[in-house]
């Protein structure tokens, strides 16, 4: 259906709508647009000419469509719209090849496209629906905050994977789990740049991690790639949400922004999709924007240590990511890495999303970007824990075989989900006098101004965390036990 679209599409010569009559460049825009819907296409890429004196034979606006399918043509069609009259004229051609591309101001259609699987989160803006909340320790909801990361290194290094990535995960976290967009901070390779910064493959199907050294991409019909500039609306709601070019100064310059917002009682999830390494020290490194610009393990664990939120969650896709496990270990935190230190990580086959984090999302969001309904709830308390998220992308995830996944203390990623610490119930010893020998087994456990008698003991066994606060007063001969 799709060749049969695109056949007909590239045949079409009269633009819609002449008007006989000077024209904006707005006026001509719409009639290129009329002419794409009406022959049904609806996932395509459009250029603007900088210059409209340039190939077209007179002043015109000029135009090129290219239309995004499984099996990439190696022609487009251009439109040359008249200033004066608005006639319209169009051809063939070959598409802009990478020396030219920057003459175009690009804009893109990313809507589903047939043949690929992509995560449709129409349901959930139309009911602005959140998962229910259960009671969080303390009876406080926390704030929520999230950094998404995709350097990419170079537009040719880029695919839109990693943008599908981030779309998806940006996308769960508003509609899904109520995250206020205000409290996202978005890095993506050259950020607000409208230059090219990501490629389509012709071999949609079956991206590979990089292009061929020297290979031009806009000749080669079977490994050849289409430069983009990705689109600033992650959740197309018409709101530009990608903030900052994904450089190592920015990333400092986020995580300073955050140590100021973010309080102890607060959470972060922290998600990095892109190329990873290994630098000469042995450690691993995530791709930053710009040839040669890494970020290693170290040096990223030592932004996310600015923070004082309670509870941190980390996920990462990109090749070697378990290398950051030992790195980020602190109390309070849990990691899911879609690779071990020392091996790679892989494009998922009927998608555009990389492989573990095509699972993860499923799990997170309870359903497939097919729709097929997901239950990771393995323990049946309403609640997709970290833990469970991790279990269930770990078991279908077929190309990544060895994938990390740690917290501290080990069982807090079963009460941690994307809210939050959740489900855990807490005892609040508050002014209390303890005049018995008492045992409290709970998952919290919080003690201030109370007494422990004489001679008495008190026993407390906690699933998570125990915190003796202010006031807490043992009396001669009285004993405390923690465990």
């Amino acid at each position: 259906m799709k060749n049969n679209i695109i056949i007909g599409f590239l045949s079409i010569l009269p633009c819609l709508h002449l008007v006989q009559a000077q024209i904006s460049q707005e006026m001509a825009t719409q009639m290129v647009l009329d002419s794409i819907s009406s022959m049904g296409i609806e996932y395509y890429m459009i250029g603007i000419h900088n210059d409209i004196q340039t190939s077209a034979r007179e002043e015109s606006f000029l135009y090129f469509v290219h239309e995004y399918s499984q099996s990439f043509q190696t022609q487009v069609v251009f439109f040359a719209v008249s200033l004066s009259n608005g006639n319209c004229r169009s051809w063939t051609d070959v598409p802009p090849d990478a020396s030219s591309i920057n003459e175009w101001r690009l804009y893109t259609n990313l809507s589903k496209p047939e043949n690929e699987a992509v995560f449709d989160f129409s349901a959930w803006k139309e009911t602005l629906m959140s998962p229910p909340r259960q009671n969080i320790v303390g009876g406080n909801t926390p704030e929520k905050y999230a950094v998404i990361l995709n350097g990419g290194k170079d537009t040719y290094s880029n695919p839109i994977n990693f943008w599908y990535d981030c779309s998806a995960v940006y996308s769960t976290l508003v509609y899904a789990y109520g995250y206020s967009p205000n409290n996202i901070y978005v890095l993506i390779s050259d950020g607000i740049n409208p230059a090219p910064d990501t490629y389509y493959r012709s071999d949609a199907h079956n991206p590979p991690k990089e292009l061929t050294p020297g290979l031009n991409p806009n000749i080669d019909s079977l490994a050849r790639c289409i430069p983009i500039s990705s689109p600033l609306d992650l959740d197309g709601n018409g709101t530009n949400d990608i903030q900052y070019a994904a450089t190592k100064e920015n990333l400092t310059t986020v995580f300073n922004l955050l140590s100021e917002q973010v309080s102890s009682d607060d959470y972060v999830f922290i998600f990095v999709t892109d190329h990873g390494g290994k630098n000469n020290n042995g450690e691993s490194t995530i791709a930053l924007w710009g040839e040669n610009q890494t970020i290693s393990a170290s040096e990223f664990t030592k932004e996310i240590n600015k923070l004082s939120a309670q509870n941190i969650s980390i996920l990462m896709g990109q090749c070697f990511s378990g290398g950051f496990v030992p790195m980020v270990a602190r109390e309070g935190r849990t990691i899911a890495t879609a690779s071990p230190a020392n091996d790679s990580a892989w494009f998922n086959q009927k998608s555009y999303y990389t492989e573990f984090i095509y699972y993860w999302i499923s799990a997170a969001l309870g359903q497939t970007p097919e729709g097929n309904y997901v239950d990771a709830d393995y323990n049946n308390d309403g609640i997709r824990s970290m833990h469970e998220i991790f279990l269930f992308a770990q078991e279908y995830d077929t190309l990544n075989h060895n994938s990390q996944y740690a917290s501290w203390p080990d069982n807090l990623g079963d009460y941690v989900s994307l809210n939050g610490l959740e489900a855990c119930a807490g005892t609040d010893l508050f002014n209390t006098t303890i005049s018995t020998n008492r045992t409290i087994n709970d998952c919290s456990i919080q003690i201030s101004y109370s007494t422990l008698k004489t001679g008495k003991k008190l026993i407390l066994n906690h699933d998570i965390f125990t915190e003796i606060g202010l006031g807490f007063i043992m009396e001669s001969g009285s004993e405390l036990e923690i465990n």
